[in-house]
């Protein structure tokens, strides 16, 4: 009984190779001829999982890349709006100071 499941393994694991093996040299039963056909069935659902999974990757990888573009777009946004506030501050400081040398002199003509 042993040496008919290593050789069933035997099979199954040539076949998944892609080798063709006629159960009829190995001396194997019917019963190991359906096992046989079985295990083809579960390769190929095997294969289908295997490329939907390759398909979903692909899709991943394409998702990953319009995240990362879209992180750059928000990249430079942000770089924008930090040159935005960096020219408010700018203005603000320069219109305090506009407005600190209007007061003074405000304050210089209301002492004439």
């Amino acid at each position: 009984m042993l040496s008919a499941i290593a050789a069933l393994v035997v099979v199954a694991y040539l076949t998944s190779l892609g080798f063709q093996i006629k159960v009829k040299r190995l001396g194997l039963s019917t019963k190991t001829m359906t096992l046989q056909r079985w295990t083809d069935e579960m390769l190929d659902n095997l294969a289908s999982s295997s490329t939907e999974l390759r398909e979903s990757v692909t899709e991943l990888r394409e998702s990953v890349t319009e995240l990362r573009e879209g992180f750059a777009d928000v990249q430079e946004n942000i770089t924008e709006i930090k040159d935005s506030i960096d020219g408010l501050r700018i203005t603000s400081q320069a219109l305090l100071q506009v407005a600190a040398q209007s007061q003074r002199d405000m304050e210089a003509m209301k002492e004439r």
